[in-house]
């Protein structure tokens, strides 16, 4: 059942695994002890993340696909004699009184996450598409069950816009707002090629939409106006007037998080308001020094300050681009966004803001000398950052050593290299050899200026950083040096070692000719690379050998040249 649970339920909630589960729900529920069944329904009643979904999912949509995936497994889980928990039939119960058409297929059919078949099947209802007929076929059915019982709204919104938009506007002259067709029809339209056209129209109609509707389609509104921000055009005023609005319902309806992730502020209605206000100011002309327009200081700088999160989250976006937020406006960048990055002030925050900038850093000298303090003590934060977010960093800062930037010191890079746990150095070596494959032609003078210096004045030297992937990575960076290969072996060969992936290295070594070249320097290469308790090999050494052997004949009698063609004979012939 551990396995069924791990990672936030993974195999739990997937589709790949959906039939497996249920048979297994259905299988063991009258078997599992009382604590396991327990724990098993009330990761059940928890529900799947909304990380599974879609970034443009409705809070409305979210919840209804949730309560089915939900009621199904526990279903599935007391249909042969399991007992359920109070919550479980509380849950049942709740979701059972809003979805009194929910049953179990007898077929099983809602064990797939697809289902072929020639019976009665769920149909999409046809709307009609005169103005008077659909405005009725609205009135009737203000909602729909997109599960059970969809409609070709969203098609119609597509298709045709232009009676999408009088069909809207007609209602909301009438006073009558259907959140739920409003948020369909501005998925729809939130595309660039629609943006325009809908923004003349539908904007004014927003800015007055009620407050109870306008909550109930902020997710679509949001989305909606994060899309079409780089083309609002001469109307400002409306814009800034639904930005305002969004950022005021997301602060009070969208219930408060201890979550700080870049991946919540791109799906928090405040985050698609602070991207808008992004967008809005990339399509002008930008100058270096120029400062920031008067309508985005003050709205910027109250997401920087606010003491709640769902309007703080805003400054996670705006992490995203503090370059050129810097080189625009320096003295605002300085007071506002540079000191959510200090770790004194607040963990939680600060975590958060280097994981947005470390999504896609960028060296910019300027940055990083008001950085610095924060930068260099991002080791000390490992258990609160995420693992990709330390991944980047390991990269970014590798490149920044790679560079010789003049903000830090050697002794600085050294020590902050020295903390680095050995899974990061990985990294650290994965980022040299693809830095230097990449630097083309001038690849030899890369390893000889940047990677060998590097090497080493960084690498540490402890037990840990000697790993499987380390010896790998090294291998391969001598096996592309090409006329640097003699400084490359002198630097790297100590720093070589068995590992279990070297198929890449035998292909590299056969590409480059080296061992027609330096026999000896390659066969030990080789010697150190490859375990004697090898699973298999490609037929990538035998030749190798060959070339060795025709080069520097005195080498076949060589012990390690022996043990390398006695295992290519075994695995290869």
């Amino acid at each position: 059942m551990s396995w069924l649970l791990d990672d936030d339920g993974h195999w739990l909630w997937s589709t790949s695994t959906m039939r497996e589960v249920m048979r297994f729900l259905v299988a063991f529920g009258p078997t599992l002890t009382a604590g396991h069944m327990q724990k098993l329904q009330g990761a059940i009643v928890e529900g799947p993340p909304k990380t599974r979904f879609r970034d443009d999912i409705s809070d409305e949509d979210f919840e209804r696909f949730s309560d089915r995936m939900r009621w199904l497994r526990l279903k599935k889980l007391l249909s042969n004699g399991g007992t359920a928990t109070e919550n479980t039939n509380a849950f049942i119960a709740s979701v059972e009184a809003r979805y009194p058409k929910w049953q179990i297929a007898p077929d099983d059919r809602d064990e797939f996450p697809m289902w072929s078949s020639d019976g009665d099947e769920i149909v999409e209802e046809q709307l009609p598409r005169d103005f008077e007929g659909l405005i009725a076929k609205l009135r009737e059915k203000p909602s729909v069950d997109d599960l059970h019982a969809p409609d070709d709204w969203a098609n119609i919104c597509k298709d045709n816009i232009d009676l999408a938009i009088e069909v809207l506007k007609k209602l909301s002259e009438d006073d009558q707002w259907y959140p739920q067709r409003w948020g369909q029809a501005l998925y729809a339209w939130a595309n660039d090629e629609n943006s325009f056209r809908t923004w003349r129209h539908i904007a004014p109609i927003l800015v007055v939409m009620p407050d109870a509707s306008f909550a109930e389609a902020l997710h679509a509104i949001a989305w909606w106006v994060n899309r079409i921000s780089k083309n609002v055009g001469e109307h400002d005023e409306a814009f800034f007037t639904l930005v305002d609005r969004i950022i005021d319902t997301g602060t009070e309806t969208v219930e408060v998080s201890d979550d700080f992730s870049l991946s919540h502020a791109i799906n928090h209605p405040v985050g698609h308001a602070a991207s808008s206000l992004l967008n809005w100011w990339f399509s002008m002309e930008l100058e270096d020094d120029q400062g920031l327009p008067d309508e985005l200081k003050g709205r910027f700088a109250e997401m920087c300050n606010a003491d709640n999160q769902p309007h703080w989250i805003g400054s996670v976006i705006l992490a995203q681009q503090i370059i050129p937020l810097l080189r625009v406006d320096e003295d605002w960048t300085k007071q506002h966004l540079i000191p959510a990055f200090e770790w004194d002030a607040d963990v939680t925050k600060a975590a958060a803001m280097w994981d947005s900038f470390l999504h896609a850093p960028r060296i910019y000298l300027p940055l990083l000398e008001l950085l610095k303090s924060p930068f260099l003590a991002v080791p000390d934060h490992i258990g609160d950052l995420e693992e990709q977010c330390l991944e980047q960093y390991t990269m970014f800062l590798t490149y920044i050593a790679l560079g010789e930037a003049s903000v830090f010191s050697s002794k600085e890079l050294r020590d902050v290299f020295s903390k680095l746990p050995a899974k990061y150095l990985n990294t650290v070596t994965g980022t040299l050899f693809r830095a230097l494959q990449g630097a083309g032609e001038q690849q030899e003078e890369y390893l000889k200026n940047r990677v060998i210096p590097f090497v080493k004045n960084f690498w540490p030297s402890r037990p840990e950083a000697r790993t499987q992937i380390t010896f790998q990575n090294f291998a391969q960076m001598a096996a592309v040096s090409r006329k640097g290969f003699e400084d490359a072996f002198a630097c790297f060969k100590n720093h070589l070692g068995p590992t279990e992936d070297f198929s890449y290295l035998l292909d590299l070594l056969e590409e480059s000719g080296l061992a027609a070249d330096y026999p000896s320097e390659i066969l030990a290469v080789l010697n150190a690379t490859i375990p004697q308790d090898v699973p298999y090999l490609y037929g990538g050494l035998g030749p190798l050998l060959r070339v060795i052997e025709c080069a520097n004949p005195s080498l076949a009698t060589e012990p390690n040249f022996i043990r390398l063609n006695v295992l290519s004979q075994q695995h290869e012939d």
